[in-house]
């Protein structure tokens, strides 16, 4: 054993002279620093020992992570809608992040059991509470003297009154106090998508949309994320005549714009900071700055920019990022 290790010392000592030789003194040197602490550090990146360097930077940028999809798949159950706006209302926290939560966590079923984690617990209920975090959170929502873990009720309540104690903690920040729901930066992200998909909804069903074209049984030819030339499809295509009349889906202010792919394009910016988007139109109607009500002809279809042939190119971006606008546009035609 002996005799190995002083043979490979022998060897480096071989190895550090002729890269001293050939290179000198100085870049040897740097090279052999360079090279110790890829030998030292390397496989604690493989491992994952260092992988919480640039978790601290992607959980406080606020953007939505590629592939995760904004708008909820299920409904909120009727019965549960008032408790989480009243927990809103005490606690401080929106309801569309309580209703993420229980979406995310039991598809709001009232009483599964969760894999144990490190300490043996079991997440239990709506919300999934570890029971020692129960007792010190846990409330009765319902009134009927008792904080039970398995009620859903109480559990909206419970995880709004988490909520707003880690967020007044950590300076009034939703996403850390989310954060420690979970400890996860995904999960922090999904929640936070699926509740915008939530509030987005409950506006569009408050304030009146209408569909962007004169039909009640579109026919969509592009879907959104298609591969498109090197990018992904920030929109759907949907068929309609040269001519047809394009509609307002709502009321806002009209901004023109025109790029070689889009040809001649016309944005709504709507007052709660939403924009839709509408391309390859052969002829503009609203003029820039001109504010539109639901319904209004904005422009007529065409196959101006990069198109095979006439139809609607739309497009919803929130907070700078494209969004799905499918489920939107289906709710319109309910």
């Amino acid at each position: 054993m002996e005799i190995a290790v002083r043979r490979n010392e022998g060897s480096d000592n071989k190895v550090v002279k002729l890269l001293m030789l050939l290179l000198g003194v100085k870049v040897a040197v740097i090279l052999f620093l360079v090279f110790a602490v890829g030998l030292i550090f390397g496989p604690l990146f493989l491992l994952g020992g260092l992988g919480d360097i640039g978790a601290e930077w992607s959980k406080d940028t606020g953007s939505w992570p590629d592939g995760v999809e904004w708008q909820p798949v299920e409904e909120i159950p009727v019965h549960l809608m008032p408790h989480f706006k009243a927990a809103e209302e005490k606690y401080g926290i929106p309801w569309w992040v309580l209703a993420s939560i229980a979406f995310k966590e039991s598809s709001f079923r009232p009483t599964p059991t969760g894999p144990s984690n490190h300490t043996g617990e079991l997440a239990r209920g709506m919300m999934q509470f570890l029971p020692s975090t129960w007792k010190t959170y846990g409330v009765d929502g319902d009134g009927d003297g008792k904080a039970d873990i398995l009620n859903p009720i109480d559990s909206i309540y419970s995880a709004a009154n988490y909520l707003a104690a880690n967020k007044a903690a950590n300076k009034g920040s939703i996403r850390d106090a989310l954060w420690r729901y979970n400890q996860s930066d995904d999960y922090v992200n999904e929640i936070l998508a699926i509740a915008e998909g939530y509030r987005l909804q409950e506006a569009w069903q408050r304030d009146g949309y209408g569909f962007p074209l004169p039909t009640t049984n579109p026919r969509y030819t592009g879907s959104f994320g298609d591969p498109r030339d090197g990018h992904s499809h920030g929109g759907v295509d949907i068929v309609c005549d040269y001519g047809t009349p394009l509609l307002a889906v709502v009321g806002g202010t009209i901004r023109h714009s025109t790029s070689p792919a889009g040809g001649n394009e016309i944005w709504i910016d709507a007052p709660d900071g939403m924009s839709y988007f509408y391309c390859h139109m052969s002829q503009y109607v609203a003029r820039p700055g001109q504010r539109v009500s639901v319904g209004q002809t904005i422009g007529l279809a065409g196959s101006t920019g990069i198109s095979s042939g006439p139809h609607l190119h739309f497009g919803i971006m929130v907070k700078g990022k494209w969004i799905n606008p499918r489920p939107f546009l289906d709710k319109l035609l309910k």
